[in-house]
């Protein structure tokens, strides 16, 4: 009998994180891709506590921290509530990292065997005890277990409950860019 193989269909912050946790707990994982790259594009990100409990029980912490800053003295972060989640440069706050910085770190130990590029998911075909991976490609894979991380579109969400629409949570992001010069 071989090793089980879980398929994580997404290769962005959530498949990387979930990869990471598999290889750490001994099983095996193939993530698959849609892009031909592996790599983040956009600014920064915000981890706070929470997150970073789990980069710390990944045992990644420290990789993280050699592209990381801890969150500014004086930046605190509240609920919509008005309660007090972070901030404030405290010891374990948070971190602030770039998007490209942290997925490079959840890959990092994944062998490159373990990750297949330009692999978009198409469809998912329930096999008894297995499952097979349809590739727009034409291609296919067999894994034990498929996680669905491929995003507000994913095709493996629909094979596991009724589509619905996405649902407004009320919160809102905004990024900017500012010259240095200015």
């Amino acid at each position: 009998m071989t090793a089980p193989i879980v398929g994580i269909a997404g290769g962005g912050i959530a498949g990387l994180a979930a990869a990471a946790a598999l290889t750490r707990a001994g099983v095996a994982v193939r993530v698959y891709e849609q892009a031909r790259a592996i790599g983040e594009v956009g600014a920064g990100v915000s981890l706070t506590r929470n997150s970073l409990r789990v980069i710390e029980q990944l045992g990644l912490l420290p990789a993280l921290d050699q592209h990381a800053v801890n969150l500014a003295n004086g930046m605190v972060l509240y609920r919509s509530d008005g309660e007090r989640i972070g901030g404030g440069g405290g010891e374990g706050d948070g971190r602030n990292v770039h998007r490209a910085d942290l997925v490079e770190t959840l890959r990092a130990d994944l062998d490159e065997s373990d990750v297949r590029l330009a692999a978009r998911v198409r469809g998912v075909e329930e096999l008894g005890r297995r499952v097979r991976v349809l590739f727009e490609d034409g291609t296919h894979e067999e894994v034990d277990a498929l996680l669905g991380a491929d995003g507000i579109h994913s095709v493996v969400r629909s094979h596991v409950t009724e589509p619905r629409a996405p649902v407004f949570s009320g919160m809102v992001a905004y990024r900017g860019l500012v010259p240095a010069e200015r």
